[in-house]
């Protein structure tokens, strides 16, 4: 008889289930670790094989990539044959329900039924369990989380450009998730508030009006006009006070491609409001790249004409992506565990495209994956599996 395997040679935390091929030499194996239990009214494909497939090295330099393919379809396979035989099944019963009544020939179907083995994972999140002292991967706009990638550090100086230097209008365009809110609150945290006052407008679906009491109340004013005409003047009276005792207001407003039209007709308007020497407001305009669509709009070449800095983030490249990862998790407290593989890596800006949000979230559920493995290193089939999750969503 062939030798059985040793103790350690399985762990179910990381196997394939296979077809029963040799049930004398498992349980010889099983019977020894006294981990089962014989049930003779259970089918070999119902009792899959638990194979230490996935914990092996892979074969022949077999990479990672290749090795999760190749397990994915042990898997497919695995499922065919189990249809098959509930079809068979089904077949055998009465008004196509399934016959679940033991069949007459048990000695030929012999079957082993494990006992579930007492998980060692501690019912607590992997924040606990890697040591972070936060999560890493939130989707919150931390400004302290910003990784400063070559790209999002040109738009920074960009914005500190056009502010400093008084441009009056300026434009920051990026994709869904690319960090431009983020940007703008580490943007607004950079600026001296002894220097500058600062309206920030988060909800750009308003009208003329409320914009412009949503500017004054951004500013501190608690007593405010209603009309409009009395808002424009109110505004005016308000920055060239503030002007006179040398500080500057800066107006950021992020999802501008939802302005509606009259309204950034009267944001243009509130542009005229200078001095001979400087503009009393600087005007900052974040948007989605449909923004650079509504600014190309005929009725709106005004206001495209007096925009004098623009940039345009783009997402990351996958050595940006990698310098992100491990940023984040310093950040939160990682001391080198857990880590991302190469593939791992190559996966999750595969599966993002570079953009920071995706990436967050995928990062969030590999690391999930690989805490329930109880892994320090994260790879290629933990993001595959965040992957699809995702994909799911939009299925």
């Amino acid at each position: 008889m062939a030798e059985p395997p040793a103790d350690g040679a399985f762990d179910e935390a990381r196997v394939v289930a296979q077809p029963l091929q040799d049930p004398v030499l498992l349980l010889e194996a099983k019977f020894r670790r006294g981990e089962f239990e014989p049930d003779r009214r259970l089918g070999l494909l119902e009792l899959a094989v638990l194979g230490p497939g996935i914990h092996e090295p892979s074969p022949g330099g077999e990479s990672e990539e290749r090795h999760g393919e190749r397990v994915e379809r042990d898997y497919e396979t695995v499922r065919i044959h189990k249809t098959r035989r509930d079809q068979r099944h089904r077949s055998r019963g009465s008004k196509g329900e399934f016959n679940l009544r033991p069949r007459p020939r048990v000695a030929a179907e012999f079957g082993v039924r494990f006992r579930p083995r007492p998980t060692t994972v501690p019912l607590r999140m992997y924040q606990s369990f890697y040591g972070f002292r936060e999560m890493p991967f939130n989707i919150t706009p931390d400004p302290r989380f910003l990784y400063l990638s070559p790209t999002h550090q040109e738009a920074l100086q960009h914005l500190k450009y056009g502010v400093r230097e008084k441009k009056g209008f300026i434009v920051l365009v990026g994709e869904v998730g690319c960090g431009k809110t983020t940007l703008c609150r580490r943007f607004l945290n950079e600026l001296d508030p002894s220097h500058y006052d600062t309206a920030l407008i988060l909800n750009p679906r308003i009208t003329e009006t409320q914009m412009l009491k949503a500017i004054l109340t951004e500013l501190g004013e608690t007593k405010i006009a209603r009309s409009q005409n009395d808002l424009v003047a109110q505004i005016n009276a308000v920055l060239l006070d503030r002007i006179q005792r040398g500080r500057d207001i800066v107006l950021i407003i992020d999802e501008a491609q939802n302005l509606k039209f009259e309204v950034l007709e009267q944001i243009r308007l509130l542009s005229n409001l200078e001095t001979d020497k400087q503009k009393l407001l600087q005007i900052v305009l974040m948007g989605q790249p449909e923004l650079k669509d509504v600014l190309a709009r005929e009725e709106l070449r005004q206001l495209r004409q007096r925009i004098l800095v623009h940039y345009e983030l783009h997402p990351l490249t996958r050595t940006d992506l990698a310098h992100y990862v491990h940023h984040r998790l310093s950040l939160a407290g990682g001391n080198g565990r857990p880590s991302f593989s190469r593939w791992a890596l190559r996966a999750i800006h595969k599966g993002s495209g570079g953009i920071p949000r995706i990436v967050n979230n995928l990062c969030d559920k590999a690391l999930l994956a690989a805490f329930i493995r109880e892994s320090d290193e994260v790879n290629y089939w933990d993001v595959r599996r965040a992957v699809r999750d995702m994909e799911k969503l939009t299925a």
